[in-house]
């Protein structure tokens, strides 16, 4: 039994030992305390000793990663959110610039981006759509949420994205 923590880069390894037998615990480190005593450095060692300690005196349970599919969709719900961002940034931009009389010149790369992150957005969307509807499962539960009042697309979506296990608790 292994307790690991994985961030960005680590998460291969996560889903790599329990393909070879070792039962593993992905663990926030940042929420486990490591007591420094005056030490300024982080080290890995110092890491790795707490991680043990923490593994050996809590035991986590063991719960598996997310699947591929699931590990897809959070890729493209997690996109579509980055896209919308930036669309309201530049929304943003676009009222600055005719505020300010920016040039026109501006104004209209300001516009063409816009549209092509519309555009964007849309073919997301779809591709979501898919992801969702590739999966009979999936397909139930989005069916479902969207029975909920004020539970559209996006939401349905990126509840099942972050909370896959809803509906079988």
């Amino acid at each position: 039994r292994s307790c690991y923590e994985a961030g960005r880069d680590g998460f291969w390894i996560a889903r790599w030992l329990p393909s070879i037998g070792v039962d593993n615990v992905v663990v926030d480190a940042a929420s486990i305390e490591v007591p420094r005593r005056g030490k300024r450095v982080k080290t890995d060692r110092i890491d790795a000793q707490v991680l043990a300690r923490f593994g050996e005196a809590i035991r986590p349970d063991v719960r598996p990663l997310p699947d591929a599919s699931t590990r897809a969709l959070r890729a493209l719900v997690s996109r579509r959110r980055q896209l919308q961002e930036m669309l309201i940034a530049e929304q943003h931009h676009l009222v600055s610039a005719a505020v300010q009389d920016a040039p026109e010149v501006v104004r209209e790369q300001l516009a063409e981006h816009i549209e092509w992150l519309h555009r964007q957005l849309a073919d997301l969307d779809q591709d979501v759509h898919q992801q969702l509807h590739a999966s009979p499962l999936w397909r139930e539960r989005e069916d479902l949420l969207r029975t909920i009042p004020g539970i559209g697309p996006v939401t349905s979506a990126t509840l099942l994205s972050q909370l896959p296990e809803l509906g079988h608790l």
